[in-house]
């Protein structure tokens, strides 16, 4: 009998009961969900940097380019719209709603503004004072994202953009001998900083209009239409600023190899960024994409600078560079506080 109960109770104590059974596969199960969280975090991080990359590169195609700013805005996005359209040929065609026309509405004539003034900015100024301005476009997206829809930061990950802002100031203060009003100075000294200012404002509100417009319809549909209309929008003015004389809007034969590389470059970056906002709120991606266009642009800028064959163009690029490069830590700490601390789903 004693065996038979201890059988029992040995049986008993082998076998859980549900309750502690749910207890003990609550924590793995937390721990696979919060794994996949993070893949899918750092996946967005990487495509929002890889994105900051190629805009670094099609800034450096802006500075290279002798066409005139409506010809290789007005190609440049004809050409990413046609790469971009592969994409949609293997995906098809979506159902669209109107939803979709109202946010690409909105979304088509801020885009082109701000791909003139960055246009002219590079033009007029050096990337490493034009560049960093664009750090108020993740700043604008904490007070935008919320009220469109596209994503609500956390406490930290508003302190990492806030880092990412303060870091990017600093790049442009003119080190310690400048003072606290350096960056303002700068602007009044440079076309190319203030003009860049108001793409980082525009950039602020028009980045939810690219989060929401694939929604409505898919990504490569909603890019192929925005992109075409821009690269429509640019070729009409410019052959309305210029009637009788002829088809002065076609490009050098010599610019059709950087307006290729442009448009490709337009292509790529757009396409990980709207990747990089699947799984993460607006603001993060668009952080991730300015951390990498700053770093990856004074990178790109020095380097051609130090070319014989780029040194003239690209002069202005290594000045000041004892004060900029220890800046860039700030950035680096607000994008750690942004990567692990503050992401958050839309």
């Amino acid at each position: 009998m004693a065996e038979r109960n201890l059988g029992k109770s040995g049986s008993c104590s082998s076998a859980p009961t549900r309750t502690e059974a749910i207890k003990r596969i609550a924590p793995i199960r937390t721990m696979r969900i919060g794994a996949l969280f993070w893949r899918s975090s750092m996946d967005s991080l990487l495509l929002g940097l890889l994105s900051g990359f190629i805009d670094a590169l099609a800034r450096g195609a802006i500075k290279l380019s002798r066409s005139p700013p409506l010809v290789l805005n007005g190609f440049g996005m004809l050409i990413a719209a046609s790469l971009e359209g592969i994409w949609l040929y293997t995906t098809g065609v979506p159902v669209v709603s109107t939803a979709f026309w109202v946010v690409l509405g909105a979304a088509i004539p801020l885009a082109f503004t701000a791909s003139m003034l960055t246009i002219a900015a590079h033009r007029v100024s050096p990337m490493i004072l034009t560049t960093p301005y664009l750090a108020i476009t993740p700043v604008i997206l904490l007070v935008t994202g919320p009220m469109l829809g596209t994503g609500t930061p956390t406490l930290a990950g508003g302190a990492g953009v806030v880092l990412v802002a303060i870091g990017i100031y600093v790049l442009n203060g003119g080190g310690a001998k400048g003072g606290l009003l350096e960056p303002f100075r700068v602007i009044a000294r440079e076309q190319g900083s203030w003009l860049m200012i108001l793409v980082g404002l525009i950039y602020g509100i028009n980045a939810n209009w690219t989060k929401l417009g694939p929604l409505y319809a898919n990504a490569p549909f909603f890019l192929v239409v925005f992109h075409s209309a821009v690269g429509v929008i640019s070729l009409t003015i410019a052959r309305v600023r210029t009637p009788g004389q002829g088809m002065v809007v076609m490009p050098d034969r010599s610019q059709w190899a950087v307006l290729l590389c442009y448009g490709g470059l337009i292509a790529a970056g757009e396409i990980a960024l709207v990747l990089a906002m699947t799984d993460t709120a607006t603001v993060y991606a668009i952080a991730a994409k300015r951390f990498g266009t700053v770093l990856f642009s004074i990178t790109l800028g020095i380097f051609l600078a130090r070319l014989a064959f780029f040194k003239e163009r690209f002069s202005e690029e290594k000045v000041d560079l004892a004060y900029r490069l220890p800046a860039a830590l700030f950035i680096v700490v607000g994008m750690i506080l942004i990567t692990i601390l503050g992401n958050t789903r839309s």
